[in-house]
């Protein structure tokens, strides 16, 4: 069974990391993490999610360095392998590394549970976007839109056997069952 840990930059992802994040990880799950989240916690990262604009516009830069290595240990899930799912379009990152992971385990042979904090879709009126202010990219096609896109996700998931779980425990755009993370 693989299992992963799907972080995103929310606000509160640093303190909900400190709290439940190595709990969780010594539970066998692997780290993975969109755009500014990998500074959380770079030395556990297993796979490091970014757009292809984050290079150049993201708000949280690792140095030249710790981008080498975040990058060498990069599993490319979805890799030279079978696409059986796949996210077309443009949305929200959420929707590919989901796509991403769920084949990476079909891949392997394997079923997968992913806990997804820090993902939830929900924007302050200030800052709206990881590198600065501009079009909420997950909300670009309206909030309706996007839960619909995860719930379909969500039923390639249930499709395979595999699990979704939100585990922020935030205000949330996530459709996925809700779950304690000290109880996944």
């Amino acid at each position: 069974m693989n299992k992963f840990l799907l972080i995103g930059s929310a606000p509160y992802i640093k303190d909900w990391y400190a709290e439940f994040g190595k709990t969780v990880l010594n539970r066998g799950y692997k780290l993975c993490a969109i755009n500014n989240a990998w500074s959380i916690d770079p030395d556990n990262v297993w796979w490091w999610l970014h757009s292809t604009d984050f290079i150049d516009l993201g708000k949280v830069q690792p140095t030249h360095k710790v981008r080498m290595e975040l990058e060498s240990r990069a599993k490319n899930p979805a890799g030279e392998n079978n696409y059986k799912y796949e996210f077309r379009g443009s949305g929200t990152m959420l929707l590919n590394c989901l796509c991403d992971l769920l084949n990476y385990s079909l891949n392997t042979g394997e079923r997968c549970t992913v806990a997804v904090a820090g993902c939830d879709c929900v924007y302050s009126k200030k800052e709206t976007h990881f590198y600065g202010s501009s079009t909420k990219d997950p909300l670009r096609f309206g909030a309706q839109w996007l839960v619909k896109e995860l719930e379909r996700i969500e039923g390639f998931y249930e499709e395979e056997g595999c699990k979704l779980y939100n585990v922020g425990l935030r205000d949330t755009l996530l459709p996925f069952r809700g779950q304690l993370p000290t109880e996944i």
